[in-house]
């Protein structure tokens, strides 16, 4: 292995399943919801609320899941940046 291969190691691996279970389950019942009528804005019909919540967990669980990922890799680079600063 070169220098150019990177190694992804998780540090929370319970923070990015966990976002990928809530995106699956607003991505249920967003599908789900699509069977009931939307309606608009101002006469909301019966698939309205469901359809807003469930894109709500899905953006909520990609933030989770991204916060997860992206915690390790600016923990990694300061690592990095330390452990150069030692090495002469």
């Amino acid at each position: 292995m070169g220098e150019d291969a990177t190694v992804i190691l998780i540090q929370k691996p319970r923070d990015v399943i966990g976002g990928l279970v809530v995106i699956a389950i607003g991505a249920g019942f967003f599908l789900s919801g699509q069977e009931l009528e939307m309606g608009t804005s101002f006469r909301m019909g019966p698939g309205y609320f469901p359809t807003i919540l469930s894109i709500l967990m899905i953006g909520l669980g990609a933030v989770i899941a991204v916060q997860a990922l992206r915690a390790h890799t600016t923990q990694c680079h300061q690592i990095r940046a330390c452990l150069q600063s030692l090495n002469p």
